[in-house]
């Protein structure tokens, strides 16, 4: 692996192109990157544990990427697959943190033993360059009450046959949808547009819940809601292929995610 971060790595090989959505205006908005680790049973998982929670975690503390999330897929299209969450204030701040750990001693060493080690900890990587919706234009970290388990989260990608449609999802959730998610007990932890990754155009958001249950009781009260009806209903969002694809994924914070 090059010494650059291995944040850097995959975005380097995934330049922009035709098919990549427009950027929105420049209002202060937070970047996203989203990493899939693809994993196997018979792989050496804690390897890869070690690396993300000794060497990323105080590379990321050190640069000011904070906070950092792990998670593990415990409902999903893809198992066994390890997501990390990291967020930047902007794309400046994003390159001056990438530059920062692909100068980074410590870093450079944990990846170098990472790297000596032949034993295959993951199969491949995926990642994925979001911008925040003007709605939720930062990360938002549900608080843990003393004592109370870790959140579960949900991720979800949504992938809409033409950029038109994707827009026009943005669009409702902008306009109405993530207020009615907040009031239904669907709690955003960030909502964001694809600019690189695979499936464009495509949106992608994560929730969170206090358990299973609540899960249930969410979206439950979501899906009758009157407001939720009428936003539906208007004629510019009345289409059913705005999204053409669901990936959905049900996550559990590892023990050593910041956020939980």
């Amino acid at each position: 692996m090059n010494r650059r971060s291995f944040i850097l790595a995959s975005m380097a090989a995934s330049p922009l192109t035709s098919s990549t959505p427009p950027l929105p205006d420049q209002k202060s908005r937070a970047w996203f990157e989203l990493r899939f680790y693809h994993l196997r049973n018979d792989l050496e998982r804690l390897r890869l544990d070690a690396l993300l929670k000794v060497a990323y975690l105080f590379v990321s503390k050190r640069v000011g990427n904070r906070p950092v999330g792990f998670f593990d897929v415990s409902v999903g299209p893809e198992q066994p697959l390890l997501i990390v969450l990291t967020s930047y204030p902007s794309l400046a701040a994003m390159e001056t943190a990438l530059d920062k750990i692909a100068k980074d001693d410590s870093w450079n060493k944990a990846l170098d033993q990472f790297d000596r080690d032949k034993a295959m900890a993951y199969t491949r990587i995926e990642s994925r360059l979001l911008r925040a919706f003007s709605s939720v234009p930062a990360l938002e970290i549900p608080a843990l009450k003393p004592g109370q388990a870790p959140h579960i989260f949900e991720l979800r990608i949504y992938e809409a046959r033409n950029m038109r449609a994707s827009e026009t999802k943005i669009k409702m959730f902008d306009d109405d949808e993530v207020t009615i998610f907040r009031r239904c007990g669907l709690l955003p932890v960030f909502f964001g547009q694809t600019v690189i990754g695979p499936g464009l155009p495509s949106l992608t958001y994560m929730v969170a819940y206090e358990s299973i249950e609540a899960r249930e009781e969410a979206w439950r009260k979501f899906l009758s809601d009157p407001d939720w009806m009428k936003l539906r209903a208007k004629p510019e969002f009345a289409d059913r292929e705005i999204v053409s694809n669901i990936h959905s994924y049900l996550l559990r914070p590892t023990n050593y995610s910041p956020i939980r």
